[in-house]
């Protein structure tokens, strides 16, 4: 069975709206609850709707802003994150290797060379936010679980079955989630530091790395979710109904996120949809 090139392009097209839509609408959603979290002003002390930390119960949503404690730095930060100014409670990791040509660098402004990226995740010590002189501790294990990422531990390099690069934009990486806006430390790092650390080393020729972003103590954090309390130990941590949010640039933070992704997806939609209609109409 033959099919013409117009009509492949035209079925590419909506499969490409459609992938398109799905992540628009995902993107609505979190700015949906973005905006529920900041009902009452997240602020020094105050929660969703106004409540203070002093009468907080179980379960219910917290968004809180403050400085950053940790009392357990996360797994193997004093090599990932050598280069921070502050204690490191937890950072998200990206882990790549050196390509061919040259690409421009959104994260940092800047032109660098290529690279193919296969894996991410999150590493957290003991870590949260010191508010009105309480320690509110945070939990991210949520944002593993939604984006499946793997332990620093379990990465293998040099595996070609589990070191493929796909497109960011298919790929679920905990670096590009919607909920984790870091932008204050942000670096690079070697995977020669981590021989010791990822369960395989077998560069075999190639040149590996990590990018990463941190939760340090020199930063001033937002974070909403759902709060646990254990006597008089908050956590906040995050569920498919009260999903966690982290900031270190507050609420505008995260919102201007969402916009440059909600704008990315919207010219894709729309590019596609414009596709289909031009494509259907010539067959009217």
């Amino acid at each position: 069975m033959l099919v013409s090139v117009d009509s492949a392009i035209t079925v590419l097209a909506l499969l490409v709206a459609a992938w398109a839509g799905y992540k628009l609408v995902t993107v609505v959603r979190a700015r949906l609850a973005v905006r529920d979290s900041a009902s009452g002003d997240a602020s020094d002390g105050v929660g969703a709707g106004g409540t203070t930390t002093g009468g907080i119960t179980d379960g219910e949503r917290l968004t809180v802003e403050g400085d950053v404690f940790v009392t357990e730095p996360a797994t193997a930060a004093d090599r990932v994150a050598a280069d921070s100014s502050g204690d490191v409670g937890a950072y998200v990791w990206l882990a790549g290797y050196s390509d061919e040509g040259i690409v421009y660098d959104s994260d940092r402004g800047t032109f660098r060379g290529a690279r193919s990226w296969f894996a991410s995740g999150v590493e957290a010590g003991e870590f949260g936010v010191i508010v009105d002189g309480r320690r509110v501790s945070v939990d991210l294990s949520w944002l593993r679980e939604t984006h499946d990422a793997p332990e620093l531990s379990s990465l293998e390099i040099g595996d070609t079955r589990s070191n493929i690069s796909y497109p960011r934009v298919f790929a679920r990486y905990a670096w590009d989630s919607l909920c984790l806006s870091l932008e204050s430390a942000v670096g690079e790092c070697s995977v020669d530091r981590l021989r010791d650390v990822v369960a395989r080393y077998d560069p075999s020729g190639h040149s590996y790395f990590l990018a990463w972003r941190a939760i340090t103590t020199d930063q001033r954090l937002f974070v909403s979710g759902e709060v646990r309390a254990d006597g008089d130990r908050l956590t906040l941590c995050g569920t498919d109904e009260t999903p966690l949010f982290v900031s270190d640039g507050g609420v505008d933070g995260i919102v201007s996120r969402l916009r440059r992704r909600a704008a990315r997806y919207g010219v894709v939609f729309f590019a596609a949809a414009g596709v289909v209609v031009v494509d259907v109409a010539s067959l009217l």
